[in-house]
């Protein structure tokens, strides 16, 4: 099913699927930007929380669900817990560029959903083929460059609960970091 055109009007919260293998596995929101490949979506947390920005590709997309009990229950508790997000894009960029330009001063998440691979890490550069990213493990310290294809990456999540710890230990941790 194409999502595209459904994507484009959505101002409802709703809930995505875009792992075929994993259907408990979702990402839930509000439609925050579209375009021919990509969508962004203002990701919201379990707990109704602000959970940053997630890009994903369209083409990845299985299932949308929207006014459910679950979509419902997480809109009663953003109302009572979200607040605005801070819009950090910018304009005039697809989806994706604005999601990797982002990437070079905030730690963001590639996924390749295909493959099932994820890095974290600050983006070097990016161009349509490539995109070089400074990796970052899970105790926030840096591991090396890498290489991946753009063409493989299906989502970039930025700002989220996860990739802002993962900052805080870097900040913490990292090449600039004081020993204690």
């Amino acid at each position: 099913m194409d999502y595209h055109d459904i994507l484009l009007n959505e101002k409802s919260l709703i809930s995505i699927y875009d792992d075929p293998s994993d259907y408990s596995s979702l990402n839930i929101g509000f439609v925050d930007f579209v375009d021919e490949e990509y969508i962004r979506i203002k990701s919201i947390s379990s707990f109704g929380r602000n959970d940053g920005f997630l890009t994903l590709k369209v083409s990845s997309i299985h299932r949308i669900d929207k006014g459910g009990i679950y979509e419902g229950t997480l809109l009663s508790l953003y109302d009572k817990y979200g607040s605005d997000f801070e819009h950090v894009f910018e304009q005039g960029l697809s989806a994706f560029n604005q999601s990797l330009e982002l990437g070079k001063n905030k730690l963001c998440c590639l996924h390749d959903i295909e493959h099932d691979k994820y890095t974290s890490g600050f983006i070097v550069s990016y161009d349509i083929d490539n995109i070089t990213i400074n990796e970052v493990d899970r105790y926030g310290r840096p591991v090396g460059q890498a290489t991946i294809n753009a063409q493989d990456i299906s989502r970039i999540e930025l700002l989220s609960e996860q990739t802002q710890a993962r900052q805080y230990l870097f900040d913490l941790n990292g090449p600039h970091a004081t020993k204690r």
